[in-house]
């Protein structure tokens, strides 16, 4: 199968989108049922990541090589269709460089050679996309999208974490065998570790109930992943599981005082509680979605993370937690020392958007992408204003055979700036409202424009 563009009725051409597929279908497959949606999940992967809308089954038409229709309709089996076109010359049809592979295979019907069409008109008339645009055939400042938005293109930028192929040993060492590469160091602790639970109105808290142990021996090592402008990750060890906790080492991305052991306990818990407040924002802003019939990505989710506090009473709190001999009094031995604690990952990272976006700021392209930024938007709604999202980053994860989009280390601005380091109040928010641009996601789901709420901010 080849995967084809065809253009609006007035200027038609056609270009190819992904090159040769190749599938392998019983002849009791409906083409209708089976064979089409097949071909549209295959394609997908590569035509969402540069569109804001996916393909139905009413926006393509599948056709013979050379863009020859077939006899009557795609409601049959393979084994019907290939019955009414046994003495269809066009059937055998095909591009020179397939010939020696279908020889390899066998005569029809046991090759067959289709090409699917995207109708660009009936796209865009269906999503009211542009692909002009959002394909990134677009002029800089030249080219807008139908509902007047500048829409340039910007190049998708991957941060590839720790990946890589994991070699298999088959040295068996005895037991009292001492390797001679150097081990990590790191620190025994011993750590509770609580979920925290979302009400129906969106009110997050801890769930005493789940507080647990984390079994042991567990470790944190000394030395740090990764250190960004506010947070400091580490590594976790504990039996079966790896885990990454993190802690405050400054309160602000303009001071540079040192974080006490109740700051950090506290801005944790905020940290906590904002992402059980987008979990819940989230199943709001799908069910909102499903309940319009909109076409969004539905891959999304928001990562796991628990508050965990380092039993510190009769033991120095471990070196990672940056406590000094100085700090450690009666109060940090009562109350613990906090982390936030969630599951080690590796894969890819793309960010969406950063604390402030700014005029130089370029939206990110694709479906996803029009997804998160319609969101964004929902959720500043669904929220009554209260809480604009931002810092939005993804990891790519692979769950139960599917591929999951994590949202991990989000921000937000708020009203009253009091939702934790980095939240710039109405200035944040003003700024994300002068430059988000709706996507067609935003519009097929009916959310009310954003410069409306521009008069109602305190800019003092």
């Amino acid at each position: 199968m080849d995967v084809v563009l065809s253009g609006r009725a007035a200027k038609p051409k056609a270009q190819s989108l992904v090159g040769t597929l190749s599938f392998e279908f019983s002849m009791d497959d409906s083409l209708l049922d089976v064979v089409l949606p097949h071909f549209l999940s295959s394609l997908a992967p590569s035509w969402d990541a540069r569109h804001e809308n996916g393909l139905t089954t009413n926006d393509i038409r599948l056709t013979f090589f050379s863009n020859i229709s077939f006899k009557g309709s795609l409601n049959m089996t393979l084994r019907e269709f290939v019955q009414i076109h046994l003495d269809f010359p066009f059937a055998k049809a095909m591009p020179p460089v397939l010939k020696q592979s279908a020889r390899s295979i066998g005569p029809f019907p046991a090759f067959l050679y289709f090409e699917l069409h995207v109708q660009q008109d009936l796209f865009e008339n269906r999503t009211n996309e542009d692909m002009n645009i959002t394909s990134g055939k677009g002029h800089a400042g030249g080219k807008r999208k139908k509902n007047g938005h500048d829409e340039n293109e910007r190049p998708i930028k991957r941060i590839h974490g720790g990946g890589g192929i994991a070699m298999l040993s088959t040295f068996n060492p005895p037991a009292d065998y001492v390797s001679p590469v150097a081990q990590p160091l790191r620190t025994k602790v011993t750590l509770y570790r609580t979920a925290y639970t979302v009400s129906d109105d969106g009110e997050v808290s801890l769930d005493e109930s789940t507080r647990e142990a984390l079994q042991s021996p567990s470790f944190i090592h000394d030395s740090s992943l990764g250190q960004g402008v506010m947070k400091t990750v580490y590594q976790l060890d504990s039996p079966g599981h790896t885990y990454v906790v993190k802690r405050f080492h400054r309160m602000s991305p303009k001071e540079d005082k040192a974080v006490s052991v109740a700051d950090n306990n506290r801005l944790l818990l905020d940290e906590l509680k904002l992402l059980g407040c987008i979990k819940w924002l989230l199943a709001s802003f799908y069910e909102y979605g499903k309940q319009q019939g909109v076409d969004l990505d539905t891959s999304l989710i928001v990562t796991e993370a628990w508050y965990a506090i380092e039993d510190v009473a009769n033991t120095k709190p471990c070196h990672a937690s940056g406590v000094s001999d100085d700090d450690y009094d009666v109060d940090v031995r009562d109350s613990g020392v906090a982390w936030l604690l969630e599951p080690r990952r590796s894969g890819g990272v793309m960010k969406y958007c950063g604390t402030v976006l700014g005029s130089k700021f370029k939206p990110v392209q694709g479906r996803l992408a029009a997804t998160i930024y319609a969101f964004i938007h929902f959720a500043w709604l669904y929220s009554k204003k209260s809480i604009l999202l931002c810092d939005v980053q993804t990891m790519i994860i692979r769950q139960d055979g599917k591929e999951l989009n994590v949202i991990f280390d989000p921000m937000a601005h708020t009203p009253k700036g009091c939702s934790g380091p980095g939240d710039h109040g109405d200035k944040g928010i003003k700024d994300f409202i002068e430059h988000h641009k709706c996507t067609t996601k935003c519009e097929s789901l009916g959310l009310d424009a954003l410069e409306d709420d521009l008069e109602d901010l305190d800019l003092e």
